[in-house]
């Protein structure tokens, strides 16, 4: 999962930003790691997801 955020920010997002926002998005990067750790994108449910943004 965080390999997939990694490659998708540091593509996409990173090179656009301003400072503050690069901060927010690796305080996420932090949360996710903390939450998922090595879990696997395609091993991430529905359900598992949901409570992660319940969390």
């Amino acid at each position: 999962m965080l390999d997939s955020f990694l490659e998708w920010y540091q593509t996409f997002r990173e090179p656009k930003l301003s400072v503050n926002s690069k901060h927010k998005y690796i305080q996420t990067i932090h949360v996710i790691q903390n939450y998922f750790g090595q879990t696997l994108l395609q091993d991430i449910t529905p359900t598992s997801y949901q409570k992660f943004l319940n969390f």
